[in-house]
């Protein structure tokens, strides 16, 4: 199972598009506990969106690379 934080924990730096990426994925997955009516994975899979898209909104008005 891929998560977000495997791309943050990364040896390399992390670029717009891992993040992307990972969004994506995570999203797919939370269509995934929508069908399947997984509210406990639904909540976890929406917090850890948050946190990309944070990510993704910090990386896109200049905030330093992680």
């Amino acid at each position: 199972m891929e998560s977000h934080e495997k791309v943050q924990n990364g040896n390399r730096g992390i670029t717009l598009n891992m993040l992307i990426d990972a969004q994506h994925a995570l999203n797919m997955r939370l269509l995934l506990a929508l069908q399947n009516h997984d509210v406990e994975c639904q909540r976890k899979l929406t917090e850890e969106l948050r946190e990309v898209q944070n990510q993704i909104d910090r990386m896109r008005s200049g905030g330093r690379r992680f």
